[in-house]
């Protein structure tokens, strides 16, 4: 080949073969003149496929910001591979959901094929719903069942766990339908994706309740085989316990989603018998054993667990659930299901401070793991206010008066709120004295603690009719405690706390401050009682605060706090040599010792408080320090080491949420928050010139992401979704991130996509005016031929396509029927469009907007 010659080449890894099958391709390769014509075809159609899903899942969009939609369809593409996408929009075949009951329950299925024999073999997924509705289980597993393709499970490969599963073809040879992922992971995906597929909203949240535990928490692993969980000795990274993270929050993100497509659905479901729990094999210790030792509170019930085994393999996935004493699957309300967790939180409350993780794993991911037993989660107290005042506006438009729930949730309801009224006075502004705290943590430990106590190893017991007055005091009761902890949480510098350290003494409850952390400005920003101004200010102390890293125009999770170099750790200033550890030198080397430089040291083999106690009581009984001089030594060494204070690769790594990164996923929440507050503050007809104030700070919190970025200031291809840019480097992991959840749900907001009592709203108010076109382009969604004018953009929405068009005139819409009919209206889709849109059954060939200039902000 010369110099100027064209040099061509191909690099395909065809992975996971044996030797027979790479002899078989390398002979294959030697033998045929086509090997790249075959590399090619395989490409195209596996590149028409992958488009032809993700534009299902509106990833296409044309404005004049090129960056911003190429960014778009990366989120969507993501979200799509991480959490799935529904294989034929909202229809389901009647043979693959026949298969996915009867791998659930084989006693349903017989049931099944009897209410479905004169219905279609592919059919709408609501008129399913509807076909099955008077038979329970049947309804149940209908009411879960998500079609999804393309899902391949997310993971980090150097944990063993989270290994990656990517399926290509079911057994039917018409594709494969799976998917798989943690708790966290998956349902976050899924907020974004039914904004794309309202018809599964309802699926998605019923696949939640299902899966949530008598007890209040919920299993490890999602997937269409059903819930799995974490079990002793599984494997050496792994150990058993309840995620915490994110269950509130994406609850309640869930049920305002389900709200808002489709107003009075869950109004109606609230007495109706139709969700399951998880039959967990956990056992939540006794609240005093708790108490004794908040790192170890969970034991795994063996025989419980070998049953649910037999179970499995008697009926199916069923057998993870609980059961009645006659074998069939236990039901549980609407209005129990929302009741459980909340209780659960609840009887973990430190008043004035935040809920106590003590369930043995962490609160919202890994990064803070080491704060399990002695943490105190502020951020769920913000979370878990707005999910009770909004069940309690379910519970106030609820059409019966009585709703069904256990008696054991009801005692430990009453129990809770008897405990609430009696301290009231915990709830009020003013000091909060430790001893009173500790009484009122104690009453509602134990209430928890009696409640389990009920159900650990008994047969569930059927539900009863309660008022729905009595659950609403009980909500009412609940709410002033959690203000209380709101108010104690903003810090002087007007940020807020995020999490806390707990010190339970003999009768009391210590509570001190952690560091300043991103995560609790985000809960902070989450809650209705942000007011504007608040919010405004909450941004300028974040730009002021040392979260700010200037060089990326973004925030860190925590501020980064140089460590110290060996020599200096392990110093014990003098000021902390008392008496009684003046006396411990030199008489014990394994103890405490002056080194040649005249540093007092704690012995290196000391790695934790119970070393040294333990090294203290092997002392000669003469030399052995009595029981205040043992208690300066400890607080001696807590000084110096700060245990208490770790809360765990957050701070000891430099990479992922670790010291000196953005972590962009909670970047993209906080602007996700800011921009529903944007939109309170102009639907309640707050002053133009405070809402453009918070725009303004909404872009310039957007002007650190990527794609504002050169790919120089990112330190990697800007337009790719990436986890997180350490310190010392450019940005990592691109693709599979969590934050492409909310950057798919942030551009619906700045599109101006507002859903509100089953209506599609287009209010564009965070849209910038130079994305319209200055000159026309094509637009394949609009059929060939089909072109967006100048002074336009377009996008599509549940697989509609919508145009947007500049005009003095505005608001307007005009919806185009596939009849060829059309609809006019103002700044928004009236019931019976939005409706037919969101069930993406080609009824609507088009929609377009007019957008008056006057109405947005510029950037």
């Amino acid at each position: 080949v010369g110099p100027e010659s064209p040099l061509r080449w191909m690099v395909v890894a065809d992975v996971a073969y044996d030797h027979a099958a790479v002899a078989r391709l390398r002979n294959w390769l030697r033998s045929t003149d086509s090997a790249q014509e075959t590399v090619r075809v395989d490409m195209d159609r596996s590149h028409a496929e992958l488009t032809g899903l993700i534009t299902q899942a509106d990833a296409v969009q044309e404005t004049a910001d090129r960056e911003t939609c190429a960014n778009h369809l990366a989120n969507v593409m993501y979200n799509s591979m991480r959490g799935g996408i529904p294989m034929d929009g909202h229809r389901v075949a009647l043979a693959r959901v026949g298969r996915f009951i009867d791998s659930r329950n084989s006693a349903a299925r017989p049931r099944f094929d009897q209410l479905t024999r004169t219905t279609d073999s592919v059919v709408e997924l609501q008129d399913l719903r509807e076909a099955v509705a008077e038979e329970r289980t049947v309804a149940r597993l209908v009411n879960e069942y998500v079609p999804l393709t393309l899902s391949r499970r997310h993971g980090d490969p150097s944990r063993l766990w989270n290994s990656f599963h990517i399926g290509d073809r079911g057994s039917e040879g018409d594709g494969h339908l799976s998917y798989e992922g943690n708790w966290r992971d998956i349902f976050q995906n899924w907020l974004a994706l039914v904004h794309s597929f309202p018809g599964y909203a309802m699926s998605v949240l019923s696949k939640f309740l299902n899966a949530s535990t008598m007890d209040g928490h919920n299993p490890y692993r999602i997937s269409s085989e059903g819930i799995d969980w974490e079990a002793p000795g599984e494997d050496s990274w792994s150990n058993y316990g309840y995620w915490g993270d994110h269950q509130i929050v994406y609850l309640l993100s869930f049920l305002e989603t389900v709200h808002r497509f489709h107003p009075g659905s869950l109004e109606a479901m609230l007495n109706q018998l139709e969700f399951s729990y998880a039959n967990v094999p956990y056992r939540i210790l006794p609240y005093d054993r708790i108490v004794s030792d908040p790192k170890h509170t969970l034991e795994f019930d063996h025989a419980a667990a070998a049953s649910i085994v037999r179970r499995v393999a008697e009926i199916g996935a069923d057998g993870r659930l609980v059961a009645t004493p006659d074998g069939r699957v236990h039901h549980a309300s609407l209005a129990e299901k929302l009741l459980v967790p909340a209780l659960a939180k609840l009887s973990s409350l430190v008043p004035g401070g935040g809920i106590w993780l003590n369930t043995q794993r962490p609160e919202w991911n890994d990064a803070n793991n080491a704060l399990v037993g002695i943490g105190v989660s502020v951020v769920t107290v913000f979370h878990l206010r707005e999910y009770l005042t909004f069940l309690d506006s379910l519970l106030h438009r609820s059409p019966a008066a009585e709703v069904p729930v256990s008696p054991g949730v009801v005692e430990w309801a009453r129990r809770v709120e008897s405990a609430f009224e009696e301290f009231g006075g915990l709830a009020r502004p003013g000091p909060l004295a430790a001893g009173a705290r500790r009484q009122l943590l104690d009453r509602l430990g134990r209430s928890g603690c009696e409640y389990r106590s009920r159900i650990y190893g008994r047969p569930p017991e059927a539900a009863r009719p309660v008022s729905v007055a009595a659950l609403r005091r009980f909500i009412a009761a609940a709410l002033p405690h959690l203000d209380r902890v709101v108010a104690a949480a903003r810090r002087p510098d007007g940020l807020f706390h995020a999490y806390l350290l707990l010190q339970l003494g003999p009768g009391s409850a210590e509570l001190d401050p952690l560091h300043l952390m991103l995560e609790g400005q985000v809960a902070a920003l989450s809650s209705s009682r942000t007011d504007p101004g608040h919010a405004v200010d909450l941004i300028d102390a974040l730009f002021d605060s040392q979260l700010f890293r200037s060089d990326q125009r973004s925030f860190l999770l925590y501020p980064n706090t140089p460590r110290r170099s060996f020599m200096e750790r392990n110093q014990v200033p003098e000021n902390l040599v008392g008496p009684s550890l003046r006396n411990l030198i030199g008489n014990d080397l394994d103890v405490v010792h002056r080194d040649d430089d005249g540093i007092v040291r704690f012995d290196a083999r000391m790695r934790r408080a119970q070393d040294l106690e333990l090294a203290l009581d092997s002392l000669e009984p003469s030399r052995r320090p009595g029981r205040a001089a043992r208690a300066e030594v400890l607080e001696a060494y807590e000084a110096v080491f700060k245990h208490r204070e770790f809360a765990g690769r957050s701070q000891t790594m430099y990479r992922y949420e670790g010291l000196g990164s953005v972590y962009w996923h909670m970047v993209m929440k906080l602007m996700l928050r800011l921009q529903q507050r944007i939109f309170s503050a102009a639907d309640s007809g707050a002053e133009r010139e405070l809402v453009a104030e918070m725009v303004r700070r909404y872009r310039r919190i957007r002007r650190g992401l990527g794609p504002e970025k050169t790919v120089a200031e990112h330190g990697a291809f800007h337009l790719d979704p990436h986890s997180h840019t350490p310190g010392h480097t450019g940005a990592q992991q691109p693709g599979m991130t969590g934050a492409v959840v909310e950057g798919i749900l942030l551009r619906w907001g700045e599109l101006g996509l507002r859903v509100e009592a089953g209506c599609l709203r287009f209010a564009p108010l965070l849209l910038d005016p130079a994305e319209f076109l200055a000159a026309p382009r094509p637009w394949l969604p609009l059929g060939n031929g089909g072109y967006i004018d100048q002074g336009s953009l377009a996008f599509t929405y549940c697989g509609t396509p919508v145009v947007y068009h500049l005009d003095d005139t505005a608001p307007w819409t005009r919806v185009t029927r596939s009849d060829g009919g059309e609809v006019a209206g103002l700044d928004r889709l009236n019931r019976a469009a939005s409706r037919s849109l969101f069930a993406r059954v080609g009824a609507i060939a088009r929609i377009d907007v007019g957008v008056a200039p006057s109405d947005l902000h510029p950037a």
